[in-house]
């Protein structure tokens, strides 16, 4: 078994923007979104650099745990539930 872990702030996929360019649109990414794929990406390639995987031949089973601090905009009584559990 293979075990990744990343210490970066997970950030919600927005919606794509578009620009017109003469009489084409381009798609893209918000910048914070764009930001965090990049960094993401990066982290992973370190973290198999060196390794050799095997191609499968099976299925694949992915469990992905995010961790996230609790939102200092939440009431004190929600605080307090959260970090309770």
């Amino acid at each position: 078994m293979t075990i990744f872990k990343f210490d970066i702030e997970p950030v919600a996929q927005a919606r794509p923007r578009a620009a017109r360019i003469g009489n084409s649109i381009r798609m893209y990414d918000p910048k914070k979104t764009a930001n965090f794929k990049t960094d993401l990406r990066m982290m992973a390639q370190i973290a198999a650099r060196g390794k050799h995987y095997k191609l499968l031949d099976g299925g694949l089973d992915v469990s992905i745990n995010v961790f996230r601090p609790i939102p200092k905009s939440w009431s004190r009584k929600k605080h307090t539930k959260a970090a309770s559990g």
